[in-house]
């Protein structure tokens, strides 16, 4: 008995090269929270794409890192609905010191 492959080998964007290991957005806004505490402004997802690559030997898609990078500020700064609910608190602290 002989098993015959066919057709290349699968290169999907969530595989990493050492496994079967599947890069959801919460495993790279877990991997780029370190890069963005750095400097959030500075690190586009084309940077955390090329970093997390080098780290993880993984091709992962433009796509999740963006929404993992959305994520993890939202984890950092808070999400912008939050930030309206604050803006009353905030213009009463402004108005005590001014």
């Amino acid at each position: 008995m002989q098993v015959k492959k066919y057709g290349p080998t699968q290169k999907c964007g969530s595989v990493n090269n050492c496994g079967d290991t599947m890069a959801t957005n919460n495993w790279v806004a877990e991997r780029v929270v370190d890069c963005l505490k750095d400097n959030p402004k500075k690190k586009g997802p084309k940077e955390l794409q090329a970093t997390l690559k080098k780290r993880y030997s993984m091709e992962i898609p433009y796509d999740r890192v963006l929404k993992g990078k959305m994520e993890e500020l939202d984890i950092i700064y808070g999400k912008w609905d939050d930030s309206d609910d604050l803006l009353p608190t905030y213009r009463a602290a402004r108005e005590r010191v001014f």
